[in-house]
Parts: structure tokens; C-alpha cells; sequence
């Protein structure tokens, strides 16, 4: 009996990790995964609180007082906001005149909201005369191309001046465009923010709009670093980061919201 007693104990013993055994890699592994779900868990829960993602907005508006100018420009797009706010500029006596994209050569699409027609029909609305709008080079299709548009204008005027209007998440992108657009001249241009479209900037995280709104505008942020910018893979990931949290944080308030409701 004794023996067989003795015979256990030195089995257990055998089978017992040494003081000086290193720890096995899959135990490692399950270390490194647990930590880092337990990271992105507190991450995402701070970064849902209010005040975060208040200033998850706040940080890609970097529009400007309005300054004296010759034109505003208004870039495509929220035909809601980004035109009346144009023309309340010329009536205020800030701009002499709206640089706008040339009508198509097609005809009206009723389909397509931010068309050059809506932007033309909200600025007679808002009391701008034919005589006040200026016709651009060609119709662009984005951002980029709406920056070597006015490329070419100052181009073709280098003494004037230009406030450019667009919604207050899409500053940071517009003037990280211009800026390298437009070099030296992009001192001669100010940015002004128009009012969120559809929803309340300050509450933005309550709306679809704001939902389609800001993270994207994160994603398209890093990309375009992706393209043209330095410390690419870290700002990737970064943007990754922040659009996928934002994104878990509406997912858990949209079901803490139904489970109170039930």
C-alpha cells in the first residue's frame, strides 16, 4: 500500500511544471487575446460616453470665422445647408459672388439631390441673381477634383480671395486637400462650416445621419492619409480602431435601449 501511495505522488510530481519551465505558447496566446478584448471592452466603453464622441465631432470641424473675400465657393453636396449658407455670406457682405460647378451637359435628375440645379434653385432662393453666380471649369466628382478646380481659378486669378463652404465633419478632409492642392495658395482660401445635414452635430451619435456621417468621415480621413500621407499604417489602424468602436458603441446603446423598453 505504501508503494503504491509513493508511486502516485512521484507521478504527480512528473506531471507538475518545474519553478524554472517557461509558460506554454498557447497559454501566452489566451493571455494576449483575454487582454486585449478586455482593452478594446474599457476602450469602447469610454469611448461611448458623451463627451468623447461630442468630441470625436468636434475634432474634423476646423471651419473659420468669415473673412472678407472676392468669391465663396460652395463644394458639392447637402444642396440643405452648404448653398443658403453661400448666399447668406454674399448678402451679409462677406463674398461678391459664388463660384459654382457648370450644369451638365444631361438634363436634371430628380434622383440626384445634390445636383448643380439644387445648388442653383437654393441660391436664387435665397435672393443670389444669375449675375452673382460664376461658372467653374468643369463639373467635378469629388473632393479632390473640386480642389484642382479651384486650383485652376486662382490660377487663372492669384489675387483673389476665397471662402469655401462645406459641412463641419468634412472640414479637416477639405483642408487637408487644399492644402496640398493648393501650396502657397492655399492661404488665400477660408473654410466655412455649414450646420450638420440631418442631424444635431452635439448629439450625433442619436442619429442615423450622424452615424453615416462622422465614422465615415474617419475612414475616409485615413485613407486618403493612406494615399498621400506619412505614418500611414499607424493612422490606418488608429482610424480602424476608432470607426469599429464608435461603431460597437451605437450597437450596445441601440440594445440597451430595447432591453429597457421590454
Amino acid at each position: 500500500m505504501k508503494h503504491a501511495v509513493g508511486s502516485k505522488s512521484a507521478d504527480l510530481g512528473a506531471a507538475a511544471p518545474g519553478r524554472g519551465e517557461r509558460p506554454r505558447p498557447h497559454v501566452l496566446r489566451w493571455w494576449c487575446v483575454s487582454a486585449c478584448v478586455v482593452f478594446a471592452a474599457a476602450a469602447g466603453t469610454w469611448l461611448a460616453s458623451p463627451v468623447w464622441l461630442r468630441a470625436a465631432s468636434d475634432w474634423l470641424d476646423v471651419g473659420q470665422p468669415p473673412v472678407k473675400s472676392d468669391y465663396v465657393m460652395v463644394l458639392g453636396g447637402a444642396v440643405n445647408s452648404r448653398p443658403f449658407v453661400a448666399a447668406a455670406l454674399v448678402r451679409a457682405g462677406w463674398a461678391k459672388a459664388v463660384l459654382l460647378a457648370p450644369l451638365p451637359d444631361d438634363e436634371p435628375r430628380p434622383d440626384v439631390p445634390a445636383s448643380p440645379w439644387a445648388d442653383r434653385a437654393a441660391l436664387r432662393a435665397s435672393g443670389i441673381a444669375d449675375s452673382q453666380i460664376v461658372n467653374l471649369a468643369f463639373t467635378p466628382e469629388h473632393t479632390q477634383a473640386e480642389a484642382e478646380l479651384l486650383k485652376r481659378f486662382l490660377n487663372e486669378h492669384p489675387a483673389a480671395r476665397v471662402m469655401v463652404v462645406t459641412n463641419a465633419p468634412h472640414t479637416r478632409r477639405a483642408s487637408w486637400i487644399l492644402d496640398r492642392m493648393l501650396g502657397d495658395r492655399a492661404d488665400r482660401v477660408s473654410l466655412i462650416s455649414a450646420p450638420a445635414d440631418g442631424y444635431y452635430a452635439g448629439r450625433w451619435w442619436r442619429s442615423a445621419n450622424g452615424w453615416k456621417a462622422v465614422p465615415a468621415e474617419y475612414v475616409k480621413l485615413l485613407l486618403y492619409r493612406l494615399r498621400y500621407g506619412r505614418l500611414v499604417w499607424i493612422l490606418t489602424a488608429l482610424a480602424i480602431l476608432i470607426a469599429g468602436l464608435m461603431t460597437w458603441a451605437h450597437l450596445r446603446h441601440r440594445s440597451l435601449g430595447r432591453s429597457s423598453t421590454t
